[in-house]
């Protein structure tokens, strides 16, 4: 009887070593407020330089091409055979995901992203595990902060 329950209280000792590594460990994983932030500021920071590298692209456009500084040129753009106007950023990431008539699905921003870098700049699409993917759709959202989002709908 005292082996079984010797037996017993190491096993519960051992399990209780282990999830209190577990513990300790995702304890150092989890970040505080300040670094998050931190580090969406570094995403947010690589993310315009994403979208203002011309290697993007294979024809030297960039995206802040036709949206400086997140804004619209006011220009326009042939797609699918129609001159569509060139929208403004600022305020467009909370509109996603959303509807796409060219997709004929849902779409999300990293998708829109990726729509314009091969459409429009005629380069390759981010790959979703590729940083500058969240990177690009970090700086993209940091351009609709503070500003009131209304979901573009069809009217």
């Amino acid at each position: 009887m005292r082996t079984k329950l010797a037996v017993a209280v190491m096993t519960g000792l051992v399990v209780l070593m282990a999830l209190s590594a577990l513990q300790a460990q995702m304890m150092h994983q989890m970040l505080t407020e300040k670094q998050q932030v931190a580090a969406l500021d570094k995403a947010i920071a690589a993310g315009k330089q994403v979208y203002s590298d011309p290697k993007l692209g294979t024809n030297r456009a960039t995206c802040n091409s036709c949206h400086p500084n997140g804004g619209t040129t006011g220009g326009k753009v042939q797609a699918m055979g129609m001159d569509v106007p060139i929208p403004t950023l600022k305020g467009s990431a909370a509109t996603f995901p959303k509807w796409k008539m060219g997709a004929g699905r849902v779409i999300t921003l990293g998708e829109m992203n990726n729509g314009c870098i091969t459409m429009f700049l005629k380069g390759k699409a981010l790959e979703p595990k590729d940083p500058r993917y969240a990177q690009l759709a970090a700086y993209v959202t940091s351009l609709s902060k503070g500003k009131p989002v209304y979901p573009q709908l069809p009217r």
